[in-house]
């Protein structure tokens, strides 16, 4: 999918392997950052957050990551097929993920 504004759009496929999707987009001129769903090419739903209150969405996903790290799960694979190169590539992004939370989490200690 191209992007108008490269930087102010991330897409993030569900784990669950179903044509669904999360799309986070950020707008400058109102200050939002807006979350919507989508199932292939609809858009199911949508939440407009105010910028202000995206430090609760980074405290939730860091401390996931802290979890993740300290626990040093990994994907697991959809529907008990074998890990699929995106799989792979995924898991390599955590193990990186996973060192560079930690060395935040150690010099905020």
């Amino acid at each position: 999918m191209a992007e108008r504004e490269p930087g102010r759009r991330v897409f993030v496929e569900d784990f669950r392997d179903n044509g669904a999707y999360l799309r986070a987009t950020w707008h400058a001129d109102r200050s939002v950052v807006v979350l919507s769903h989508w199932q292939g090419d609809v858009c199911r739903a949508s939440t407009a957050i105010p910028v202000a209150d995206g430090s609760k969405l980074i405290e939730l996903l860091v401390s996931a990551l802290h979890d993740a790290a300290l626990k040093g799960t990994a994907p697991t694979p959809v529907g008990g097929r074998p890990p699929s190169l995106r799989d792979r590539l995924r898991g390599l992004r955590t193990d990186a993920l996973r060192s560079k939370v930690r060395s935040v989490y150690r010099r905020g200690a």
